[in-house]
């Protein structure tokens, strides 16, 4: 066990994409700078916000020592998921922690994750990610994010993201290997389910902590929403039916290509297995989903995935 004075000292660096984040950003910093874990450094990337993010941002730069808050220039193209790889590919060594610019943190988030981390040992290939607590653009609280019963393994995560990238915290190792396939890869789905594939197809620990770390606020303006309840699951209906997943599915493939290089022969196994997903539909396809061990959260969702698998919209 690492003592917790080595605990205390362990540096986070936590990467924040930003875009015309000036209505929300300041609160976000404010709980930043409360944490408990008092040693992390941040960097904010702005992908051109045309608002008052960055100043925002350079005026809580000077409450802290130079280059514990560096603002950065994204790759301005638009795209959320590109500004955090564009992030991850830039990151120092040591615990990487991902953050919205519209949250607002507990004052224990950083240090809840590093405890539940640090048992995993100092080389671990770790990721930790927890529940939120949703709130309206004002903070009311709205609810708990669904709490996620079944194990986080690679079989969930080639159909399903595990927890809100705002709550995920990487040991050293995990933040490694994600710099190092960052360099390498394209356009994903979302950042957060692309790390959740990468750290458990390579073997790693994914921690789930049943507990909210973040006030998640819904605004009107998220790019994700937080899919609370019944509509929530409407939503991902209408959007597989769209094709909308069928998109999502041939994006982690072409993520899971740069893959093989890093896993076991069983997972490249699944991988391949996997690809022949979209090309089935009807009997063969629920087959093959049954055969790969593919499974979501919950029992819905689960019946949502099957119904979009013998649709062939997978």
């Amino acid at each position: 066990m690492t003592p917790r004075s080595d605990l205390a000292d362990s540096p986070v660096t936590i990467l924040l994409a930003s875009f015309n984040g000036a209505r929300f950003i300041a609160a976000q910093l404010d709980s930043i700078a409360c944490q408990s874990h008092k040693n992390w450094r941040l960097i904010v990337s702005d992908d051109g916000s045309c608002d008052a993010t960055c100043e925002i941002v350079r005026r809580f730069q000077k409450r802290f020592p130079v280059g514990q808050v560096q603002l950065v220039e994204g790759p301005k193209c638009g795209i959320a998921a590109e500004n955090f790889l564009s992030l991850l590919r830039r990151a120092p060594e040591g615990y990487v922690a991902f953050c919205d610019q519209d949250d607002v943190w507990f004052k224990e988030r950083l240090a809840r994750g590093m405890r539940a981390l640090h048992r995993l040992g100092p080389e671990a290939l770790g990721l930790y990610g927890s529940r939120t607590l949703v709130t309206d653009a004002n903070l009311a609280p709205l609810g708990r994010s669904p709490l996620l019963r079944r194990p986080k393994m690679f079989e969930n995560a080639l159909v399903q993201n595990f927890a809100g990238g705002n709550t995920m915290l990487a040991t050293p190792a995990a933040g490694r290997l994600l710099s190092e396939l960052a360099q390498h890869t394209g356009e994903v789905v979302a950042h957060d389910w692309w790390t959740y594939m990468v750290i458990s197809a390579c073997g790693g620990t994914v921690l789930y902590d049943p507990e909210p770390t973040i006030y998640y606020r819904q605004h009107g303006g998220n790019l994700v929403g937080a899919n609370l309840g019944v509509w929530g699951h409407l939503r991902r209906f209408r959007r597989l039916l769209a094709g909308r997943y069928r998109r999502n599915m041939a994006l982690n493939l072409q993520a899971l290509r740069l893959l093989r290089g890093y896993v076991c022969p069983e997972v490249r196994r699944q991988i391949d297995l996997f690809e022949m997903l979209p090309q089935l539909d009807g009997p063969r396809a629920l087959r093959l989903l049954r055969r790969l061990g593919l499974y979501r959260q919950s029992r819905l969702s689960q019946m949502v995935l099957c119904f979009g698998a013998f649709l062939g919209r997978l």
